[in-house]
């Protein structure tokens, strides 16, 4: 082994103070050592390759984890470095038993510490996971994708049983620990939250672990056992099997995890040993053997083509969606989504959270992430008949929000646009007018002139002239001197002979969200609104280019507007994908009568898969869109069909649902470590779905 190398961190007796090592290519970190890249950098610790020169016939390619002194020091005075050191014993004692990186030495320098290991040349499990969206079905049908993913679980449970062989608790059995290496072998990394069974050791033993694939008795910081990384294990097969991440499943009560599981997996066996891994009960999980057998023997059924037929699926009654529907107002005045002094909260759009398991909270006003939209829900859901008392506090709250940053002198320093400024306030506060919500001084009609005011060079729907469009609509009728006709000719004027419009630098944008669809949304609304024939004619135009430009992915499955014919995860997408173009055909089947149009919409409504969102439940980018478009086909089509999709989508939501110690509803809704209220991706977009869905012809897609 090579010699360590260390710097004191005392020179005479002037300490020297712990500087993190600048993490650039060319970079010398040691003596030995040249950074080629950086692979992480966070507050826990960097970690970075690099190649080493040691002599002429002594080089080679490693990782260094860095650890600066005093970071991340937990309550018994332990840091970064205690961990790494660990991890350096631990490499040091499982050398030859255990397939992992092998080590190449340790040393200090600047009062960091840092351990050198080989580099592994592969790819880390979760990146196999993510980028195969078709993972789910060909474990199911046993296609080629699938037979190698479950030889990689086999070999990784393999991997988990020779650490437990060998007294060790491994601690963060995740899809990022296991590197999948060129031979197709499966090797085992970030072991500094192990535990030794045989030595007791760390007392206490390291905390904590990744949300979602830490048992019950490891978030209690209970002494570890092998147990815990059963229970890492299962999470890690559901997630293969759903391609959703399994955080959104945790702390579920085992009630609710055996009725989602089934949903989820609809192989029996294998949903079956993932209910027993993932028992609160430690002492009901079955051993690594017992899961390597169950993995194999599915495995050696696929490869004789054998495919067990599926079970019925699980559902759950649609009466369900209106308790949770109750149940989900009433946590929108709890602190699971409102802070009890700032009210309802958001995931800050830049800055990440100081832990991986939490969220950087940030109060904004819009309607697409902010306190808006979650008004313009309650409005909708007062009118349906709804009780909405339990949220006067944050209602209350948010209306001052939105005086703080959009009235008087300050609404020329916010932003313009429907989902992130100015405009989605006023058509919300509009909404909440149209039905009644708020009393006259809190919807603040003197204030919308001003909130429409602004002016932008962008023409989609998000933040440019579109939106601006849609809701100067929302607000005609009620308010003088709405602009609507402006944006509707200046939308007019920079259509290109092509029926397209100039948007996005590097490729066409078609979508809905900020591309062609919706630009054509707006004129068709405005068109049926004002009788203008130039905006007819200029939707037909735009809708002439857009069909145009069709292409399929997945054999002809389904439609992509993304310039390419390979599948991409946002072509189910409501704001970039073929839902939001389906919508946009949907309005122009009900205002022109075209039967092309709805011929159009269900053919951009073809090959969507609801559980194949990829754990995505909201509105923007997740199964509520969806669900919510599946709805406007089914009123606009008056075809049953689209119906029964949209209790797909139901299906889901209810079988994701949360509940808080007093019974409230809550969603994790996309990749947030904490649930949020906004309606774009937050609970409202979901809440609105299971509104819609009582009430499909009360109510049309929200913010349109």
């Amino acid at each position: 082994m090579p010699e360590e190398q260390s710097v004191s961190l005392h020179e005479g007796s002037v300490a020297v103070v712990p500087q993190k090592a600048e993490k650039k290519g060319g970079k010398r970190i040691g003596y030995y050592y040249i950074i080629l890249k950086s692979l992480k950098e966070s507050r826990k610790n960097d970690v970075v390759k690099c190649i080493y020169i040691k002599g002429l016939t002594n080089f080679g390619l490693c990782v260094i984890k860095e650890g600066s002194q005093g970071d991340t020091k937990d309550k018994h005075g332990r840091d970064i470095q205690d961990r790494l050191k660990w991890q350096r014993e631990l490499h040091e004692r499982l050398a030859k038993k255990v397939r992992m990186p092998k080590l190449l030495g340790s040393f200090e320098e600047n009062g960091n510490y840092y351990l050198v290991m080989e580099y592994i040349k592969g790819k880390p499990l979760h990146s196999i996971i993510r980028r195969k969206k078709d993972l789910p079905k060909s474990l199911r049908n046993g296609e080629v994708d699938g037979i190698q993913m479950l030889r990689y679980l086999e070999q990784m449970v393999h991997v988990v049983r020779d650490l437990h062989e060998n007294g060790i608790v491994h601690r963060d059995v995740t899809i990022n620990n296991f590197m999948v290496m060129p031979n197709d072998k499966i090797a085992v990394i970030d072991m500094e939250l192990s535990y030794s069974l045989t030595d007791q050791y760390p007392d206490p033993p390291f905390t904590l672990g990744t949300f979602g694939y830490m048992s019950p008795e490891q978030e209690q910081t209970a002494t570890p056992t092998v147990k815990e990384d059963i229970f890492a294990v299962g999470a890690i097969l559901l997630h293969a099997w759903t391609g959703i991440s399994p955080y959104k499943f945790a702390g579920m009560p085992m009630e609710d995890l055996e009725q989602a599981v089934p949903f989820f997996v609809e192989e029996e066996n294998i949903a079956s040993i993932i209910l027993q891994c993932m028992n609160k009960d430690a002492n009901m999980r079955p051993s690594p053997e017992t899961i390597i057998q169950v993995l194999k023997k599915n495995r050696q059924e696929k490869e004789r083509e054998f495919i067990r037929p599926l079970p019925e699926r699980h559902t759950l009654p649609a009466d369900l969606s209106r308790e949770l529907l109750d149940r989900g107002i009433q946590a929108l005045g709890e602190s699971v989504l409102a802070d009890k002094e700032q009210g309802w909260f958001a995931e800050h759009l830049s800055q990440p959270a100081e832990h991986t398991n939490d969220i950087k909270k940030a109060w904004y006003a819009s309607f697409g992430r902010g306190v808006s939209g979650v008004l313009y829900f309650l409005a909708r859901a007062n009118a349906a008949g709804y009780d909405v008392s339990r949220t006067a506090a944050p209602v209350e709250q948010g209306i001052e929000l939105i005086r703080k940053k959009y009235t008087g002198d300050r609404i020329g320093q916010t932003n313009s646009g429907l989902h992130f400024g100015s405009d989605g306030i006023a058509m919300a506060l509009a909404e909440c007018h149209r039905l009644g919500f708020l009393g006259k001084d809190q919807v603040m009609k003197e204030e919308w002139p001003q909130l429409l005011s602004q002016n932008t060079e962008d023409f989609g729907l998000i933040g440019g002239m579109a939106g601006q469009g849609i809701a100067n609509l929302a607000c005609a009728g009620i308010l003088e001197g709405t602009r609507e006709k402006y944006f509707a000719e200046e939308l007019i004027k920079a259509q290109q002979a092509d029926g397209s419009w100039i948007m996005g630098k590097t490729r066409p944008t078609f979508h809905f969200l900020n591309g062609q669809a919706g630009v054509i949304y707006f004129l068709l609304r405005y068109s049926a609104y004002a009788g203008s024939k130039d905006a007819r004619e200029g939707a037909v135009k735009g809708i002439r280019h857009l069909i145009s430009k069709a292409g399929y992915y997945g054999s002809g499955r389904g439609l992509t507007w993304k310039g390419t014919r390979r599948e991409h995860s946002s072509d189910h997408w409501w704001c970039e994908g073929s839902p939001g173009i389906a919508l946009m055909f949907l309005k122009a089947y009900e205002l022109l009568g075209d039967p092309l149009y709805a011929t159009w919409a269900g053919k951009a409504l073809a090959g969507h898969d609801e559980r194949s969102l990829w754990g995505g439940l909201s509105l923007c980018h997740g199964v509520a869109g969806l669900g919510e478009v599946y709805l406007e086909a089914a009123n606009v089509l008056k075809e049953e069909q689209w119906r029964n999709k949209a209790w797909d989508c139901l299906q889901v939501i209810l079988h994701s649902r949360r509940l808080t110690s007093k019974g409230a509803a809550y969603w994790f809704v996309e990749k947030e470590r904490r649930p949020v209220a906004n309606i774009m991706v937050g609970n409202t977009g979901i809440l609105h779905f299971l509104l819609r869905y009582q009430q499909t012809n009360e109510f049309g897609f929200p913010g349109l």
